[in-house]
């Protein structure tokens, strides 16, 4: 009980439908700039009509691992105008053109989300040049305000709503093992993967989403971005990162199946009362054995192969991630994580 906590400002509206919440959060007019890839159209145009918004652009090219060139053309834009807020609809990739657009012009930003991708309460931004991802923090990049709005995430695709709590579970289980954990951040995520966990295996019995199972996974969501923007993440989305921003993997797909891999790395590193929590939490006597079942009977993919990454790269990308500064329960060397990436290809925990 010697720690440090820090708590980050962010107003979180969670369950009131969109356009209620955005009606209530507008009282004063407000220009707003939209960035939401063209399915939102509809939305976008329902949220023109309330009253206090003007949108006065919306910038419809969003691209997974927000390349440089997106933000600078979206700046161009937004140049243009006189916009108070930079309104971001959708997923991890939509909330990251923003925060790369704030870095260089100050604005604040308001997310609608529509995955579980925890982004969005986050002041980390990574934006991708040349190939290669620069990944760092800024509180200037925290957005504003969070609207969760259940009926927005309700029609994902199974494949995606599976990807996409994989991927927030990862954010949780990492938390927990952090160097920078604290009492606070701990048990909130450990509520977090109650929740994601019960979301998960409701997706893996009954195949789609119901309306209790995303309320679960938004609200683990929530929580796993939150305890990430807390804590430090180590190996698992260094890995991820590397492997999706170097070598263009899809980011939700990666991190869903490295997250069993780097747990049994870590796993003997681990202490003996945090191994005791997630075995309780899993129901499981080896949690990174379970947590690949669990992945593969919602039919997400658990190898690197079947995601269509070359092992003939897996050199070269355990040398990437041992270059990487950070700290780890197990040691991170070539060998090691080599092996580790030979495993997750070959799908042997």
């Amino acid at each position: 009980m010697n720690f440090e906590y820090r708590s980050y400002p962010n107003k979180i509206i969670f369950g009131t439908p969109i356009l209620d919440a955005l009606e209530q959060e507008t009282d004063q007019p407000k220009k707003i700039f939209v960035i939401g890839s063209s399915r939102y159209n509809e939305l976008i145009n329902e949220i023109r009509s309330l009253p206090n918004i003007e949108v006065i652009h919306h910038f419809e090219d969003v691209i997974q691992h927000v390349p440089k060139s997106s933000v600078d053309e979206a700046i161009g834009f937004l140049k243009n105008f006189d916009a108070d807020i930079i309104l971001a609809i959708g997923g991890g990739s939509a909330v990251g053109l923003a925060k790369g657009m704030v870095l260089q012009q100050p604005l604040p930003i308001w997310s609608v989300t529509t995955t579980y991708s925890g982004s969005e309460v986050t002041n980390i931004y990574g934006v991708s040049t040349d190939g290669k991802k620069d990944v760092g923090r800024n509180d200037v990049v925290m957005p504003e305000k969070v609207f969760y709005d259940p009926a927005l995430s309700i029609s994902l695709p199974l494949s995606l709503a599976s990807t996409s709590a994989t991927n927030a579970l990862a954010h949780l289980v990492e938390a927990v093992y952090s160097h920078k954990i604290n009492p606070v951040t701990y048990e909130l995520s450990m509520l977090g993967i109650k929740h994601l966990l019960k979301g998960i295996r409701s997706l893996a019995e009954k195949q789609k989403l119901t309306e209790e199972t995303n309320e679960d996974l938004l609200f683990g969501a929530y929580l796993a971005g939150k305890s990430l923007c807390e804590v430090t993440m180590g190996l698992h989305h260094k890995t991820a990162h590397v492997l999706g921003g170097n070598f263009g993997m899809e980011h939700s797909a990666v991190h869903t199946v490295i997250l069993s891999y780097a747990l049994a790395y870590q796993w003997e590193y681990l202490s003996d009362d945090l191994k005791t929590d997630l075995k309780r939490i899993f129901d499981s006597k080896n949690p990174p054995a379970s947590l690949k079942k669990m992945i593969e009977a919602m039919g997400a993919e658990s190898t690197l192969k079947n995601i269509g990454f070359n092992k003939n790269d897996i050199p070269e990308a355990a040398k990437q991630i041992c270059a990487i500064e950070f700290e780890s329960p197990a040691p991170i060397e070539p060998a090691g994580i080599e092996s580790m990436l030979e495993k997750a290809f070959n799908g042997k925990i």
